[in-house]
């Protein structure tokens, strides 16, 4: 095959790509906050996120979105280390079982923190900052879920 005709076939090859979805995937962002946008958090809250900031933590990379400066916040993270390692940074708190999320959940509601692994291995932890009640009428664990639900839909 002469290079024009490669060449051809090539740029076919991506057209139709594209045209059915099956365009190739980008690559990971090693940004938490590539996950979710400001307004995609503020959707499933329920309150307006004017800004997400990423960063890291002693349990791995983080993105933390804030309503006020003062709270309520949702903070994502993506934890360094294996499921083992997450479960066992919860050990100081009672743990639930979550089903139906991912391939295993875990809740913990005095911290109120939710730590999922999907189906293909990937680990988040979404911590909810919510003294005041404020997020959709104090429902942390549903809040959780909700903003589980979106990053897994992504991460599959």
């Amino acid at each position: 095959m002469g290079p024009s005709r490669t060449l051809a076939c090539a740029a076919l090859a991506a057209a139709a790509a594209v045209l059915t979805g099956f365009a190739p995937a980008a690559p990971a962002s090693d940004d938490v906050c590539a996950l979710l946008s400001p307004a995609e958090m503020g959707r499933i809250i329920g309150r307006p996120v004017p800004s997400a900031v990423s960063g890291e933590d002693e349990n791995g990379d983080t993105c933390t979105y804030e309503v006020t400066p003062d709270g309520p916040r949702v903070t994502l993270t993506r934890p360094d280390g294996s499921w083992n390692d997450a479960v066992a940074a919860l050990n100081d708190s009672p743990q639930d079982t979550v089903s139906g999320l991912g391939a295993a959940a875990l809740w913990a509601p005095n911290a109120t923190d939710l730590l999922v692994r999907s189906k293909a291995g990937a680990i988040l932890l979404v911590s909810i900052d919510d003294d005041d009640r404020g997020l959709r009428g104090g429902d942390a664990k549903g809040v959780a879920m909700d903003v589980a639900r979106a990053v897994l839909a992504r991460v599959k």
